[in-house]
């Protein structure tokens, strides 16, 4: 199966491949503010 690259629209991450997921944990309420 050909992996195409696609961006990810976040600049720091830059291109990945289509389907990547990313998930971002949170330690407090305030920082999701």
């Amino acid at each position: 199966m050909e992996s195409k690259i696609r961006s990810s629209g976040i600049d720091i991450i830059g291109n990945t491949p289509w389907g990547t997921h990313f998930c971002l944990f949170y330690q407090t309420k305030e920082d999701l503010i």
